[in-house]
């Protein structure tokens, strides 16, 4: 029986929904997501504990790391058909209305197996920052927010 060895690690492709269409931003160096149920412990006088956890709220947050190409006008070597520099907002776009940026659907894309891993709807660009260091390649770290988190993750 053949086995796949996992040499490499997993090569994320990040996918954001523009105009209907699922459109590639590049090659992750690093993605990960947390959902915080916001979970409230239900306390009564003279009991020694909660008698109950209970969810109060939602937050779901995606943070990326991802490759910064040199050239925005050649076809991309990581698959991406546009970069993290396109879908930036600016201050004075999320001044105009006091939000930032917006996406029907973020998904992450294996590369390896063209499996989703996992998508997200009603997605916002919430922070962004590039790293910059002496021999290395510059990347991005963006943290975005999601209204949810798919439970069956769409197909890309």
């Amino acid at each position: 029986m053949a086995e796949k060895l996992i040499v490499g690690g997993a090569w994320v492709q990040v996918l954001v929904m523009i105009d209907r269409k699922l459109k590639s931003i590049g090659l992750a160096n690093s993605c990960s997501y947390d959902e915080d149920w916001n979970i409230v412990q239900g306390l009564v006088l003279n009991h020694l504990g909660p008698i109950s956890l209970d969810s109060q709220g939602y937050t779901c947050t995606m943070n990326m790391g991802s490759f910064v190409p040199e050239k925005t006008i050649t076809l991309y070597a990581d698959g991406g058909e546009i970069t993290i520099n396109d879908i930036l907002p600016s201050r004075d776009e999320v001044q105009r209305d006091g939000k930032g940026r917006g996406f029907d659907q973020l998904v992450f894309l294996n590369t390896a197996t063209q499996k989703v891993e996992d998508s997200f709807s009603g997605v916002v660009i919430a922070s962004n920052g590039k790293q910059i260091s002496p021999n290395a390649y510059v990347t991005a770290n963006i943290r975005f927010m999601a209204i949810k988190r798919d439970k069956n993750p769409i197909a890309a």
